[in-house]
């Protein structure tokens, strides 16, 4: 069974298939969501990460080499989690990236 996540863990998932410009195959993924909705639905809010900056407002930095793509929130099954990483990103770098998908 796969770990609860905690905001700022990275879960590692399987998205396929996917549609457009969605991020696709085993990917990383920021978790923003409480344990709470977790336990509760099964479901986790995230964002996909990736390596490569971008000029895009919504690209934020989390951590050496990594960038949250604040543009592509995600609702995911915890059934999708292959694996959870703790990241040791704080409450205010999570913050930082919801904030960023906002439009702040």
């Amino acid at each position: 069974m796969t770990p609860l996540p905690h905001p700022g863990d990275v879960a590692w998932l399987d998205m396929s298939p996917t549609i457009g410009r969605e991020q696709r195959g085993h990917r990383p993924y920021l978790v923003l969501s409480d344990a709470r909705l977790h336990r509760a639905r099964q479901l986790v809010i995230g964002v996909p990460l990736t390596t490569r900056n971008s000029p895009i407002p919504t690209r934020v930095a989390v951590g050496e080499g990594s960038y949250a793509i604040a543009e592509q929130p995600t609702t995911f099954s915890m059934e999708r989690i292959t694996r959870v990483e703790a990241r040791g990103l704080d409450t205010a770098e999570v913050r930082r990236v919801i904030v960023r998908l906002l439009g702040g």
